[in-house]
């Protein structure tokens, strides 16, 4: 059975990338292109696992706050800047991963993340 990814994504040409990328390792990618959209699509659809690009046009706290709110499922962030101020958000996700992505990283993180079993947020892993 196919593993959904929710990719919340703003620029196109990363999202294609790794929408294709997902999809030839055999998951299901719901792509979305900011929190508002990503939000709705956790309440009417299968979610397995959240990817959210940290670019956003919402602060860090507003998207944890928000996404927290509706679920606990495991949470992959993408950092393209200074990672300091996620320092105090970093119990509520399991994975940092900073741009440029290593997609053999990345993968390796979403496979390990899928196989855990579902419990509550554990401390954040840099994936270089």
């Amino acid at each position: 059975m196919f593993k959904t990814i929710l990719l919340a994504e703003d620029d196109p040409g990363v999202q294609r990338m790794l929408c294709r990328v997902l999809v030839e390792e055999n998951y299901h990618v719901i792509q979305t292109k900011n929190l508002e959209e990503a939000l709705k699509r956790l309440s009417d659809a299968q979610i397995d696992l959240i990817l959210l690009d940290l670019a956003l046009p919402l602060t860090c706290s507003q998207a944890f706050e928000q996404i927290r709110k509706k679920t606990s499922l495991p949470l992959i962030l993408i950092s393209s800047g200074d990672n300091q101020p996620l320092q105090r958000w970093n119990s509520q996700t399991e994975a940092l991963v900073e741009k440029p992505l290593d997609l053999f990283r990345l993968l390796g993180t979403i496979e390990k993340l899928l196989e855990e079993p579902l419990k509550s947020p554990v401390a954040c892993r840099v994936v270089h």
